[in-house]
């Protein structure tokens, strides 16, 4: 999700809204990127702070940036939900947006 600080970045999943319960802080629909085929939502729950070092030994789908328009929601959703584990907005707050 984020450029790398000291090494370190901020990783967020993206999921179905296959039921009634999912958090509605960030909803994104397939006109939002070419990825997404149908209404979805950030899962900020699992949102994390990775070493790149981590990164580099998972198996990572690279696909196209999101757009700045989308980019803004997923970061509005990061600090507004009550779901993003508060180590991770602190540590956006602290380094990525003084």
């Amino acid at each position: 999700m984020t450029e790398p600080v000291d090494g370190v970045v901020i990783t967020v999943n993206l999921s179905s809204c296959k039921t009634s319960f999912y958090d509605n802080s960030c909803l994104l629909d397939k006109n939002d990127h070419s990825f997404i085929k149908h209404k979805s939502y950030i899962v900020y729950h699992r949102a994390e702070i990775l070493k790149i070092t981590q990164l580099e030994n998972m198996t990572i789908r690279q696909l196209e940036q999101v757009t700045d328009d989308v980019f803004s929601r997923i970061v509005g959703g990061l600090l507004k939900s009550r779901q993003t584990p508060n180590k991770v907005k602190k540590f956006f707050v602290d380094y990525i947006n003084p």
